[in-house]
């Protein structure tokens, strides 16, 4: 059970209640659903990101020496 510090007042359409209060059932509460919606949603953007530079060991190499490049830089900066 969540404790709710405040409380929103939003305006749905009929069609949005009906598939909202489907999916909320008797043991969830209209805030745990729109929850696991946004959770869900962030883990499949940053998933569609899985696998984009496969097979482009090349890019990845050069990508990896920049960085490691920028970095000593940086620390050098910093003990300067």
């Amino acid at each position: 059970m969540h404790a709710y510090i405040m409380t929103k007042t939003i305006s749905l359409s009929d069609e949005a209640y009906e598939i909202l209060a489907g999916l909320k059932g008797e043991n969830k509460s209209f805030s745990d659903v729109v929850l696991e919606f946004a959770r869900r949603s962030s883990r499949q953007n940053i998933l569609k990101f899985f696998g984009v530079w496969a097979d482009r060991d090349d890019e990845v190499h050069r990508v990896f020496e920049e960085i490691t490049t920028e970095r000593k830089k940086a620390r050098l900066r910093d003990s300067a």
